[in-house]
């Protein structure tokens, strides 16, 4: 089959075309989290959205982020806030990065804390929910990996685990159950249990996915922490550092994409076999 130069120059464009990312369209990023104080009360939900939109979910109540900047989308940080008495959380950020669409580029959700401390006098309950949607396929494989560090915190745990949404559901935002929110297929689970003073545990993994177009993913843990005693407000307490999980993905080459380049290149092959033998 001989191919023209026009046919040739033809195909070029619509490769190029067919290899070309779409437009990046903006994603929900939501965290959504229920604390159990010691006894069973008080119980306190509370969600927050990216860049602060008024959302509504039946059973919990909404607080802003602080990064509601056009310039920050995607970048959910909460100010340093005591749920309840004796409770703190400092330095909570989740970051959500949708890949170009371009092979290698790469879809990100993370979710991390500084520190969260426990001086109640007894054990307190965290559920958290962390989910993005719009994410961009074809996705072959996922990573995980998470991280914590335990001070003064023996007994204490997290239960941790990172998921795959092909049908691109929004996480995080069930109605009075947004905190167990986590779309999809369970792709990686982590427990860690602090056993001594100064403790410290991590996770990782590669997962087979299958991801053909947007996706969403979703990160969710239960951090159970006990108080270094039983006294509530004191010099002595319980604390958590650098917590920590993300969930990457890397686009690989629609299947469109890569027939084509196989033409274009079979193509090229052809050509130049044709210029060299009229030149013989």
């Amino acid at each position: 089959m001989r191919l023209p130069m026009k046919s040739l120059a033809m195909l070029a464009v619509v490769g190029s075309a067919l290899a070309s990312p779409a437009r990046e369209a903006r994603a929900a990023l939501i965290i959504a989290f229920e604390i159990t104080g010691p006894g069973g009360a008080p119980v306190v939900r509370q969600f927050a959205v990216d860049q602060n939109p008024p959302t509504a979910i039946a059973g919990y109540t909404q607080i802003n982020e602080t990064t509601a900047l056009p310039s920050q989308v995607g970048i959910l940080t909460l100010a340093d806030f005591t749920p309840i008495p004796g409770y703190t959380v400092s330095g909570s950020v989740q970051t959500q990065t949708v890949a170009s669409g371009a092979p290698g580029s790469l879809n990100i959700l993370d979710t991390s804390a500084l520190s969260i401390t426990n001086n109640t006098g007894g054990e307190v309950i965290a559920r958290v929910a962390i989910s993005g949607t719009d994410f961009r396929g074809p996705i072959q494989t996922a990573n995980s990996s998470g991280s914590i560090t335990w001070e003064n915190a023996v007994g204490s745990s997290i239960n941790a685990g990172w998921y795959d949404d092909p049908q691109n559901r929004q996480g995080a935002d069930a109605p009075n159950a947004a905190a167990t929110d986590t779309p999809g297929i369970l792709v990686h689970s982590w427990i860690d249990t602090a056993t001594a003073i100064a403790d410290s545990g991590s996770t990782s993994g590669s997962f087979a996915v299958s991801d053909p177009a947007n996706f969403s993913m979703s990160l969710g843990f239960t951090l159970t922490t006990r108080d270094a005693d039983n006294i509530a407000n004191n010099s002595v307490f319980a604390r958590v550092v650098n917590r920590g999980q993300t969930e990457i993905k890397a686009v690989v080459p629609e299947p469109s994409s890569v027939a084509m380049a196989g033409l274009m290149t079979l193509a090229g092959l052809g050509f130049a076999w044709r210029r060299r033998r009229a030149t013989a």
